[in-house]
This record gives structure tokens, sequence and C-alpha cells, in this order.
């Protein structure tokens, strides 16, 4: 799914990052891009269990729309972006890990098995989508025994909250992940190359 609008905003005009997501930040920087960070206002957990309805694709693409409408501000000509990643493995969507026993449990499902991240960005400008994307990637990861995902857990702790995978591919120290479709911004959970291009031209 996507959509383009160009002609609706300059140079001068201010990005809004509806993230907390340190990688997301750091792929926005990587670009170049000058950019607010104001987290978005969604509770996700409630927002996934009042449209379950919904199918993967639909679900995430509603909830980066969410987030980015959390954080616009009426009359204002600021771009918002907006971004969730779903994971769905063996029919099951997988949230992220409320603390590292859960996180554990959901490595062990996710051991040698085949996983979709399931990626939206929403932008809006002027109360309005400028732009919006869904984009899939497929990994594998590796066979685990419970004594490498306990090792594996102690030496990400920091970071296994963080992301719904309870991994960083870019940190994936201990080769876990193959990576069979999909760019690495799309694994990162912010497929966002294709709007900056179109920025960048104005």
């Amino acid at each position: 799914e996507k959509k383009k609008k160009k002609d609706l905003y300059t140079k001068n005009t201010q990005i809004v990052l509806a993230s907390s997501s340190e990688t997301r930040q750091k792929i926005l920087k990587a670009y170049s891009l000058k950019f607010k960070v104001r987290p978005h206002k969604v509770d996700e957990e409630i927002f996934r269990k009042n449209h379950v309805h919904l199918s993967p694709e639909q679900l995430v693409m509603q909830i980066a729309k969410a987030k980015a409408e959390s954080q616009v501000k009426k009359g204002s000509n600021e771009i918002v972006i907006g971004a969730d990643q779903i994971l769905f493995c063996k029919g099951k969507l997988i949230s992220k890990a409320k603390d590292l026993n859960e996180a554990k449990e959901k490595l062990m499902f996710l051991s040698n098995s085949t996983h979709n991240l399931i990626n939206a960005v929403h932008i809006i400008c002027k109360e309005k989508t400028i732009w919006a994307k869904t984009t899939k990637a497929s990994l594998l990861m590796k066979k685990m025994k419970r004594a490498e995902i306990e090792n594996y857990v102690k030496l990400n702790e920091k970071t296994i909250l963080k992301t719904v995978g309870g991994y960083k591919i870019e940190e994936d120290k201990m080769k876990l992940l193959k990576v069979n479709k999909g760019k690495l911004e799309d694994v990162q959970g912010f497929p966002i190359s294709s709007f900056v291009s179109i920025l960048k031209e104005k």
C-alpha cells in the first residue's frame, strides 16, 4: 500500500518523529535530516485488542496512522511521521515482551522458525495523509537451546524488551538470523528511504 503527494512541504517544514525508538531516530539521522522527537500517545496493546478484526497489514497501518495523528497539531504544517512494526509467526501475532522471562519464551517460540515482520509508515502534513507505505521482511531464526537463549537474553537485557522480536538485526553478534526477504530498514521497522528521497527533492 503506497500513497504519495508532493508540494505540501518545503525545506523549512519541521519534521516530527512520533516515536521514542532509538533505531528510527538513528535511521533518520543517517539521512542528515533535522527532526524533533515527540513520542506518540497510543497504547498499542489496547489498540490491538480493539481491532482484532483487522488483517496484520491493516492493523500495522492503522497503528502507525494513530501514532502520527496523536502528535498532529491543528493548523500546523509540520510533517508528522508515525511508524509501527508487528511480528507474525506460526499464525500468531507477537508483541514486545513485558519482562525478561517472557522474552525468553518468545525467543523459544521463534527458534528454528521463519517469521514475518510487517511494517508501516504513515505521514501526515496539514492534517492530511501525504504518504503511507507497508513493507514486509521474512527472517529465519536459527535453532537455539534453552541455555543459548538464557545467554542471549543476559547479553542483550538492555535492548531485548524494546523490539517485537527481542533482537536488533544490527547487533546480531550471535548470528541468529538469516534475512530471507526484505531490506535492512524493513527488518529495523522503518521503511522510510523512498519518502526521504521525495523530501530531498524539495
